[in-house]
């Protein structure tokens, strides 16, 4: 038997809808063609529509068996991902930057934001979910796929673009359809059999101890708020959703690279090599009635006694227009995801010209970093709230935790350096530092380990000892 609890709505719905009528029009609405994200996932694994024809098929018979694909979709998405580093949490408070260091490491973040980036970039939208494991007394992160019309997670946004529910859809392994829906003071649970055809109805775990729905509040009463961040790639109408990197055509042009790819294999075959032609030149027939191949090699000396016959030669296909067409797709495609050429065909630039062709995608990941930098944040202050009603943290939740991304210009080590020795004659020894790349408890932790070692040698009695930073880079 379940106990409801008297709980209120958080924005004003539609009484003469059930709140899964309400859900469903809500999501045909703004995600008509929510399906399209099947085929941005299955672009990005590589499951890609087959371009040969008929013809092509026959020809290329033995090369075309397995699976094949030139995945540039994967490629630019990867490229942007990678650059899009969060690397930690900055906040003033001590206590509250350690908890985050706690969720950062127990969490797994370093990889869990690198899938996270990824897939925001592939589908538009991505969620993370909050959950508290009462056993291990921390906040977990669970990953949570976007609403693709069949199952995944959907954000509700208010008229003043504030969440106002999450819901998620998902079918278990016995064909059972389940639902959960977050309000920001409660968490309601519904089950619906696909054999028995019967609508939504009400569902409790074990640990929900017999309450539904289940509240979700601080002990004061006041709404804990909605466990659920959502990641968007940007927006082309000021909305709180996002676009994927695929939409606007990169499919298409992924489809004619996939096919520029099949013409060069099968030009290669039919005309990569110089023919000989033979023309009054009657074969030979071996002693079971059948034509002996013309046998063609160095030094082979091809002799015919009728006099009408003339050898002649078919010099071999110009593959230079296939791979010009090719290049000019790769081109396309980098133009519309502002991703160098370079990272795409490996053609790589050299000094200034990379600087140059770079820029793009800096700026890109910049934008980025701006636009999903305060999800990370809003994730950061749901775990402190959490912590402190689940756990009795006693954390200060007004302190400004600040989402910290790596520089989207990466540089190899050694031109890092060169950047690095080149400009600590005018700044500090933590600046030096801070261009390499190091945080800012690495920065205390690296100057007390050379005053450890300063302090050690002077005790031995031993000088020149620790690698001193070039003047200018000295305190």
């Amino acid at each position: 038997m379940f106990v409801t609890a008297n709980l209120t709505n958080s924005i004003p719905l539609d009484p003469t809808k059930s709140i899964h009528t309400i859900v469903e029009d809500e999501r045909k609405r703004l995600f008509p063609e929510a399906s399209l994200l099947q085929v941005f996932r299955a672009y990005a694994r590589g499951r890609q529509n087959a371009t040969t024809t008929p013809e092509q098929h026959d020809a290329l018979r033995g090369v075309t068996k397995n699976r094949y694909c030139d995945n540039v979709c994967s490629k630019v998405i990867e490229e942007t991902a990678d650059r899009l580093e969060l690397i930690r949490y900055d906040v003033s408070n001590q206590a509250v930057l350690d908890f985050l260091q706690d969720l950062f490491v127990k969490n797994q973040m370093a990889d869990l934001q690198s899938d996270i980036n990824f897939a925001t970039l592939r589908d538009g939208n991505f969620c993370l979910s909050l959950n508290w494991d009462a056993e291990a007394g921390r906040v977990t992160l669970h990953k949570e796929k976007w609403w693709d019309g069949l199952s995944g997670i959907y954000v509700s946004y208010s008229a003043k673009n504030q969440p106002a529910y999450a819901v998620r859809d998902w079918e278990t392994p016995d064909k059972v359809k389940r639902r959960i829906i977050w309000w920001p003071d409660r968490i309601e649970r519904y089950i619906q059999s696909s054999t028995t055809g019967s609508g939504w109805q009400p569902y409790q775990l074990p640990e929900d101890a017999g309450q539904w729905p289940v509240p979700w509040v601080r002990p004061d009463g006041r709404p804990l708020g909605i466990p659920v961040v959502h990641f968007a790639n940007g927006s082309d109408d000021d909305s709180p959703y996002g676009a994927s990197m695929l939409d606007g055509g990169v499919l298409g042009l992924q489809d004619d690279i996939n096919d520029m790819q099949r013409n060069i294999t099968l030009t290669a075959r039919m005309t990569g090599a110089q023919m000989v032609t033979a023309a009054g030149v009657t074969p030979e027939k071996d002693a079971q009635g059948h034509t002996k191949r013309i046998k063609i090699g160095p030094g082979a000396v091809l002799l015919c006694e009728r006099p009408e016959a003339k050898w002649g030669t078919i010099p071999a296909g110009d593959l230079s227009q296939l791979e010009k067409a090719y290049m000019i797709k790769l081109q396309a495609v980098a133009r519309m995801t502002n991703t160098p050429i370079h990272l795409i065909a490996g053609d790589w630039p050299s000094g200034e010209a990379l600087l140059q062709a770079n820029q793009p995608l800096v700026k890109k990941v910049e934008r980025l970093a701006k636009t999903i930098g305060p999800a990370w944040a809003t994730l950061a202050h749901l775990a402190t709230e959490m912590a402190n009603v689940f756990a009795r943290a006693g954390l200060n939740e007004d302190a400004l935790i600040t989402s910290v991304f790596s520089p989207a210009d990466k540089r190899d080590p050694l031109t890092q350096s060169q950047i690095a020795d080149g400009v600590a004659p005018f700044v500090s020894e933590e600046e030096v530092l801070r261009i390499l790349g190091y945080s800012p408890e690495r920065i205390k932790q690296i100057q007390e380990e050379k005053r450890q070692n300063q302090v050690q040698n002077q005790i031995a009695g031993v000088t020149d000892t620790v690698p001193q930073l070039p003047a200018g880079r000295q305190q």
